[in-house]
């Protein structure tokens, strides 16, 4: 529910001469309401000729909650299962951020999709796939310096002047 769609995120089509064959989406989906949509794909090359495919999405709701992204950002600050964490008692609060900011860049591969709509969902993709967009940079590492005392953060975006959206998070030690 409110999460944007990569509609062709999984989707292929291949053609026996043309190397790039367009693929169109028709559908009626609607990402703010919860129920079941016909998607289908029509792909055509250079010549005109078309093939469809169709499917279903389920619109479902989508909830995590403070507590979830509270106990994903504890297991990576103080460690689980024997796995050592990023912080410990003995660091400045500037270290501490530090420490996470490495994390960040080094256990975070880019990848240029996610959904902006909700931090939250964003961060628990990028604590349990290790992956995502500048979103997931800064919803990780937001819900990571959320924990420290005696820090502010304030999100800062650019998205109406410029074709594309970004995310940072300014921090106040």
């Amino acid at each position: 529910l409110d999460e944007a769609v990569a509609y062709l995120k999984e989707i292929r089509a291949t053609d026996n001469v043309d190397k790039n064959v367009n693929i169109q989406v028709v559908s009626d989906l609607n990402i703010h309401k919860l129920g079941k949509y016909n998607v289908t794909f029509i792909a055509t090359d250079m010549a005109g000729n078309t093939t469809k495919a169709s499917t279903t999405f389920t619109v479902i709701e989508s909830t995590v909650t403070d507590e979830d992204i509270k106990e994903l950002a504890n297991k990576v600050l103080y460690g689980s299962d024997g796995t050592a964490g990023i912080i410990n008692d003995t660091m400045t609060t500037a270290e501490k951020a530090s420490a996470i900011f490495d994390w960040c860049n080094k256990k975070i591969k880019y990848v240029g999709d996610n959904n902006h709509s909700d931090w939250r969902l964003a961060a628990k993709r990028g604590f349990e796939k290790k992956s995502g967009d500048c979103y997931t940079f800064y919803a990780v590492s937001r819900a990571l310096l959320e924990q420290l005392d005696n820090v502010q953060l304030l999100e800062i975006r650019r998205y109406r002047e410029a074709s594309t959206r970004h995310y940072w998070l300014l921090v106040n030690i």
